[in-house]
């Protein structure tokens, strides 16, 4: 428990984010946990009810919980080796999985019409990429970069193979599909946390192969050896955390470089951010980075597009422009967009929208500009300029789309555009 709690993300996650689910999400799992295990041992049916109600509760908190139904459905089919009474007493799960969520049912229906609208973000889960490595070992938000403890799961699953193989395939196996699923969400860093703020709600079952492992180390420098792993797990957990506080270790942008440029320090004469990954509000990076000569970074610049629109714009439809993918034309996410258009308007106090839209299997990042009312009115062409950092990309078929949004009675002609790509590599 002290491991767990002190020597990984949790402490941060519980003491600082807890009004985020994952505090509950750790707790009602424990409880569940708990009572399944209190059925499985003794066949105690209230104990089983306990259990099915409290997990019903976790994936109206969060419904990608029922990933962690796999866990029973395994010891049990193992245990009575037939699918059909493996189903009979595990119906009570998803019962009150449903009633739990009946409340979200009727609420997504009044207001939205459907009867199940599993996702209010623009990001999804896309399993057929996801981003394993980057989840669990990235400088950026890596799980067992931030909290190295859980590399004891290696030879305590081990252990727990040798000591109860059914335990061993049904905790590992819902470890894994959680992990999968969970990195294969498109916003895998899950925005602002120290580390994977995630990986917090499933802790209890994790804390159970390491269990076995602290059971069977009898020999004596086995013990001293996890005794010292831990002890430096725990200091490293809670500096760091400490330096979470001080703003030292970014909540999303966080680099290998960033990461030992901080490392054991909590302050640094004459600190800076440039080590950091870029944030889209920088408009002013190039220049700064450029003139500061860092041995670490080169900027380098392409022009990824030059044609020739000649089109019009007609008052209240779009105007496609052009879209193309991304990875073809940057070597990296951490670019800038430079935008040289020339056009002419019939009103500059009306409104024409110039989109670049990031897309990928959903559009992801906006960016909008009123070249409009950035116009003069006369009969020649004027040359607009504009600027814009790329968000992360997530997929290698991630693109780039341009259209122009014309929703009032305006105007707008085209001529050339031209971008410029100014893109930032890391040595």
């Amino acid at each position: 428990l002290i491991l767990v709690y002190l020597g990984t993300n949790a402490t941060f996650t519980f003491s600082r984010q807890y009004d985020l689910p994952h505090l509950f999400l750790f707790s009602l799992n424990a409880i569940w946990i708990f009572h399944f295990f209190r059925f499985y041992k003794s066949e105690t049916r209230k104990n089983l009810i306990y259990a099915a109600i409290v997990f019903g509760l976790t994936t109206c908190v969060r419904p990608t919980q029922v990933i962690l139904g796999i866990l029973p459905f395994i010891l049990i089919l193992r245990k009575e080796k037939n699918l059909f009474s493996t189903i009979k007493i595990l119906l009570a799960f998803p019962i009150f999985a449903f009633i739990w969520n009946i409340p979200q049912i009727i609420y997504w229906y009044t207001v939205g019409g459907s009867l199940f609208i599993p996702n209010l973000h623009t990001e999804k889960i896309v399993l057929t990429d996801p981003n394993l490595i980057d989840f669990l070992f990235s400088y950026r938000k890596g799980w067992l970069i931030y909290s190295p403890a859980f590399l004891l799961l290696i030879p305590s699953f081990f252990y727990l193979f040798k000591q109860n193989r059914t335990l061993f395939w049904g905790s590992i196996t819902a470890s894994f599909a959680y992990i999968y699923i969970m990195s294969s969400w498109e916003c895998w860093w899950y925005a602002s946390s120290f580390g994977s703020r995630v990986m917090t709600d499933i802790y209890p079952l994790l804390a159970i192969p390491l269990v076995f492992l602290i059971k069977e180390t009898a020999k004596l420098t086995v013990k001293i050896s996890l005794a010292v792993v831990g002890v430096v797990a725990i200091a490293l957990n809670l500096f760091q955390s400490h330096q979470v506080e001080l703003g030292l270790i970014s909540g999303d942008r966080m680099t290998k470089e960033h990461y030992w440029y901080i490392f054991g320090k909590t302050s640094i004469n004459e600190y800076h951010t440039d080590y950091l990954l870029l944030s889209r509000g920088d408009l002013d990076w190039t220049e700064r980075l450029a003139s500061r000569g860092y041995e670490e970074y080169t900027i380098v610049q392409d022009t990824i597009l030059d044609i020739d629109v000649s089109k019009s714009t007609i008052p209240g439809e779009y105007l496609d422009i052009h879209k193309f993918e991304l990875y073809d034309k940057v070597p990296t996410y951490e670019s800038q967009l430079e935008v040289i258009l020339e056009a002419k308007t019939t009103d500059n106090t009306r409104s024409s929208f110039l989109r670049m839209e990031a897309y990928g299997k959903s559009n992801y990042m906006w960016n909008t500009f009123d070249i409009s009312k950035d116009l003069t009115v006369n009969d020649s062409l004027e040359l607009l300029t504009y600027r814009f950092n790329l968000d992360w990309i997530r997929h290698k078929n991630d693109g780039l789309q341009i259209y122009v949004h014309n929703p009032e009675d305006v105007e707008v002609e085209l001529g050339r555009m031209v971008i410029v790509a100014h893109s930032l590599l890391r040595d």
